[in-house]
């Protein structure tokens, strides 16, 4: 199993095994999705900059894990706490709580907080226990996390793992999703759109790369400007109208934000593009006229523009709204409905990506052809293949 600890336990005299840093690798984890969770909220993206906002919180670990992990934990997290490695609550009020569910509170010693994190291998795995959840595709949702446990990342590619992770918006983040997939903390959820989130969701695209299915290689798809090609089932009239050629037929190649960036005003790269196109789609229309992306969407494509224009126009959040559901709709109701009634094979999503073994690409790609076709979509397939042939860095 992969876990997440501070650099600096090494130089600590008294004894670290692998009970100790899984432990600690589960309170860091925790405080870390904690902090994500709660900036998320208030719609903050990438690291914090001040590292206590992170580990200043204090975090409920229930008793079962940490008995999952050892017998003795009670005298494990004592040593811990007497070498400052840990630091526990003991003004922590759990009257919230039913049959005494989360007895502990932690987080990590202060003198650990601006430490530097890293990931380290020990050589055990644990399995992963699934809370069923999920409506309206509920045997889909059930389906889905079945098969969370079955991936796993080799252990020779660590020092891959750690550099890639390090080249991340939030690089502790991005650690704690990869150490999460060995937790006995394992964690899903069904957002309000339909949309389905698990570590496997936050993993850094890099890091993805290096996923095995036992010894066999994972292969993804996705479709190609998806969120913008979406708007062409809002209302079919739209394919009349002269501006619908031009847009659908850049959706089908995948160069809507090639085109957005070539025809900007302001020198971007289709990243920027993409993200700004994205921004554009969800913030108030106020905002929205103002952007210069705008501007230039409005001049290529006026009937889209009116659109989006018009979607918005009671509730900006009126777009994620109808955009995610309707992702989730094709993604769980139609493309996983139908694998799984053909395969038992393992998969997983990442929004509008599904990815599957090497040897069930075939069938898999089919049914996102197949969505294509029945929801008259103007995308076109994407093919991920996430086999990564680096060699490993030998550790030192």
């Amino acid at each position: 199993m992969i876990v997440i600890v501070p650099d600096s336990l090494s130089l600590i005299s008294y004894k670290i095994d692998k009970v100790h840093l899984k432990i600690i690798s589960l309170i860091v984890g925790q405080q870390i999705k904690q902090c994500s969770y709660q900036m998320s909220k208030k719609r903050l993206r990438g690291a914090p900059a001040d590292p206590s906002t992170i580990f200043r919180r204090w975090t409920n670990v229930p008793s079962k894990e940490l008995k999952s992990i050892a017998a003795n934990y009670r005298d494990i997290c004592i040593d811990l706490e007497k070498e400052n490695i840990i630091e526990r609550n003991n003004k922590a009020n759990y009257s919230n709580f039913t049959n005494n569910k989360y007895p502990y509170s932690f987080r990590l010693g202060q003198s650990l907080w601006h430490d530097t994190f890293t990931l380290k291998y020990i050589d055990q795995r644990k399995t992963i226990k699934i809370n069923p959840s999920g409506i309206p595709y509920k045997n889909e949702y059930l389906v889905a996390e079945s098969h969370l446990n079955k991936f796993h990342f080799p252990p020779e590619y660590l020092d891959q793992y750690n550099s890639i992770c390090e080249l991340s918006s939030w690089p502790l983040l991005s650690k704690a999703s990869i150490s999460q997939l060995y937790s006995t903390n394992w964690w899903s959820k069904i957002d309000k759109f339909g949309r389905y989130h698990t570590p496997l969701t936050n993993l850094v695209g890099g890091v993805r790369g290096f996923l095995k299915y036992k010894k066999e290689n994972i292969i993804g798809f996705d479709f190609a400007n998806f969120q913008p090609s979406l708007l062409c089932l809002y209302e079919k009239e739209l394919l009349l109208q002269d501006d619908s050629k031009l847009y659908f037929e850049l959706c089908r190649k995948g160069m809507i934000y090639d085109f957005m960036a070539k025809n900007s005003p302001i020198n971007s790269c289709r990243e920027e593009v993409k993200k700004e196109f994205l921004i554009m789609l969800n913030v108030t229309n106020n905002r929205m006229i103002e952007m210069p992306i705008f501007k230039t969407f409005q001049q290529y494509f006026p009937t889209f523009a009116k659109l989006i224009e018009q979607i918005k126009s009671d509730n900006h959040r009126n777009m994620a709204n109808y955009l995610q559901r309707k992702e989730s709709e094709i993604i769980f109701g139609c493309i996983v409905a139908n694998f799984i009634s053909k395969t038992k094979s393992p998969f997983f999503t990442v929004h509008d990506a599904v990815y599957t073994t090497e040897s069930k690409s075939k069938m898999l790609k089919n049914e996102f052809i197949r969505a294509i076709n029945m929801w008259k979509i103007p995308t076109r397939v994407k093919e991920e293949n996430i086999n990564n042939t680096q060699q490993p860095i030998p550790s030192m």
